[in-house]
């Protein structure tokens, strides 16, 4: 009898101990959480819910208490700053800028249109040139080096009435003017020595319409006589 007395008495203390250890447990993290309670009262309160707490705990917690306040505080500051970050609008100097810059760069695209235009009609009118000049030696070289003479290049439609000695002129039987405005087309034909021919074709024309300044295309060719 005495055996089992002192079994549930022992059951009993223990049964006690373990149930003191969880509700300090509890009453410790709801304390923790809260992170409100005032240092003093923590220490020295007497209170049901306090009292049961051991020093040793409370001195531990109260160690921690300015560290959780300034991870509150700064928690609690970051998200005004991001608040009112994120609240904030432009000012007044922001929209000016922007638009200068919009109206700076659409100066500058306006005025770059009209100059890539210009750059792109004067090599048409460049690659339309080097064409016809390219096309009129081609006419030489199949007539060959001994009729390279103004009766023959004349009766064959290659140059122009006149001139009748070099350098000719090709402006109407290639119809120059309906390629380039107001061109003036030439053939020289220079001896080098015997059997050889140095053909130069060029043309010259107005690269606007109102304007004086001009463009030239000029082509080189040799022909030898290869009987």
């Amino acid at each position: 009898m005495e055996f089992l007395r002192r079994s549930l008495l022992k059951r009993h203390e223990e049964r006690h101990e373990s149930q003191q250890y969880l509700s300090n447990r509890q009453e410790q993290k709801a304390m923790r959480r809260a992170g409100s309670y005032w240092l003093p009262a923590l220490l020295f309160c007497d209170s049901s819910t306090t009292s049961r707490i051991a020093m040793p705990a409370r001195l531990h917690f109260a160690a921690q208490l300015p560290m959780m306040l300034i991870v509150r505080l700064s928690l609690q500051r970051r998200m005004t700053q991001t608040r009112n970050h994120n609240n904030k609008g432009f000012t007044l100097v922001e929209v000016m800028i922007s638009l200068i810059t919009f109206a700076v760069l659409t100066l500058i695209f306006a005025a770059t249109v009209p100059l890539a235009k210009k750059t792109a009609h004067m090599n048409g009118q460049y690659a339309q040139a080097i064409s016809l000049c390219q096309h009129k030696i081609d006419q030489l070289r199949a007539v060959g080096y001994g009729r390279i003479n103004y009766t023959e290049l004349s009766d064959a439609g290659i140059i122009d009435d006149n001139p009748t000695t070099p350098p000719f002129s090709f402006n109407e039987v290639d119809q120059v003017e309906e390629y380039l405005p107001q061109p003036n087309a030439t053939l020289n034909v220079e001896s080098l020595g015997a059997d050889k021919l140095r053909i130069t074709a060029a043309i010259t024309w107005r690269t606007t319409t109102y304007g004086t300044k001009t463009s030239t295309a000029s082509l080189t060719a040799i022909i030898t006589n290869v009987e």
